[in-house]
């Protein structure tokens, strides 16, 4: 999870700089890590919990990457908030 943290940090980060090539990347792979993080909680049947996040999360994350390529960066930002609050909802049940 540390890992998916850095990724999402550096996305924001890239996001606020408009450095849109960076931000791309680190969007692509956020789709790619919470698409896993989704998978394991597909396994877990009692965590519907996890399960409904790490899915927001996968949609955030490719709403991102969307609006990344389009070089809407007003729009790239609200979403990373919106990452950035799913993923706090998720570690406040998860801890």
């Amino acid at each position: 999870m540390r890992y998916v943290e850095d990724v999402y940090k550096s996305a924001d980060n890239n996001v606020a700089m408009k450095d849109a090539a960076a931000a791309t990347k680190d969007a692509k792979e956020l789709v790619e890590l919470f698409g896993e993080i989704e998978a394991h909680y597909v396994k877990e049947a009692d965590e519907q919990d996890g399960l409904k996040l790490s899915r927001q999360s996968v949609e955030l994350s490719s709403t991102l990457l969307k609006v990344l390529l389009a070089n809407d960066f007003d729009s790239a930002s609200s979403v990373s908030r919106d990452i950035a609050r799913t993923c706090k909802s998720c570690h406040n049940i998860y801890k």
